[in-house]
């Protein structure tokens, strides 16, 4: 599908509107008619570079896991589009590859054992159900309430993980404006107690920024500082940290807000320059 919307012209971009109930993985990909048919909204778009851009994303994060495989102690992809709402056979969410996924899969090698903690305003729902079966990857979760937040159908506490992976998916759903205080104390009483009681060999750290206070599309509280302190506690789990950026719409601040939050993931570890 991806490789069929390369013929668009350069300056066109393609929204799947025709969502048809069929079994996942029926359509035609060579029509960008049936794109629908793995999308699961129609804010999405597909154009003439999303293969080429999300590609690149996914193999910077693939790269950055590759990098922390041989040792290094912090790796931070910058990959833009983002990947946490991509499933195993569908896009959304401004996503087409799975980049946290991507990176966790190449972590799990040799039977590691990894956590993908999402800090994105936004729940992972592709993350999720990427591991949803599995207890060797626990997938933890601090987001907006999807009762009114996107993606609104996953994201909920009762979602805990199926089969074997039951018990190993934590999402923690926090209030509207919640600011930085409320946060940590979640991210540290819930989130790091479950990660620490897991004792995995790596972290990779879905970045999303959109938790920023004056980001457009999320509705929290956070500061700048709030993010550093992010970082400090995840890096002060004590093992290598893959950070991959997701979300994150003030541009403004967006570049000051990932330096804070590596900053502290730095400091956390207890490396030089943090």
């Amino acid at each position: 599908l991806y490789s069929a919307a390369e013929q668009l012209d350069e300056d066109r971009d393609w929204h799947p509107t025709v969502f048809p109930k069929l079994a996942r993985g029926q359509g035609d990909p060579s029509n960008l008619h049936h794109a629908g048919a793995w999308c699961f909204d129609s804010g999405t778009p597909l154009n003439a570079s999303t293969l080429t851009a999300a590609g690149w994303s996914a193999g910077c994060a693939l790269d950055a896991a590759r990098a922390v495989r041989a040792g290094a102690p912090l790796a931070y992809a910058l990959s833009r589009p983002p990947g946490h709402h991509a499933e195993e056979d569908m896009f959304g969410g401004y996503c087409y590859f799975n980049n946290s996924a991507i990176a966790a899969r190449e972590l799990r090698q040799g039977g590691a054992r990894v956590v993908v903690l999402d800090i994105d305003f936004h729940h992972g729902n592709g993350t999720q159900s990427l591991f949803q079966t599995t207890a060797e990857v626990l997938t933890v979760s601090l987001h907006g309430d999807p009762r009114a937040y996107f993606p609104f159908y996953t994201g909920y506490p009762r979602e805990t993980g199926e089969g074997e992976g039951s018990g190993y998916n934590l999402n923690l759903v926090l209030e509207a404006g919640c600011d930085g205080q409320a946060y940590l104390a979640a991210l540290e009483a819930h989130a790091l107690t479950t990660i620490r009681h897991f004792a995995p060999d790596f972290v990779v750290l879905a970045a999303g920024l959109d938790a920023y206070a004056k980001d457009p599309i999320g509705d929290f509280a956070l500061s700048t500082e709030d993010f550093h302190r992010v970082g400090e506690l995840v890096g002060a789990i004590g093992v290598p940290v893959v950070a991959i950026q997701e979300g994150g719409y003030y541009t403004p601040h967006l570049g000051r807000n990932a330096v804070a939050l590596l900053r502290g993931l730095r400091a956390g570890r207890g490396l030089s320059g943090g």
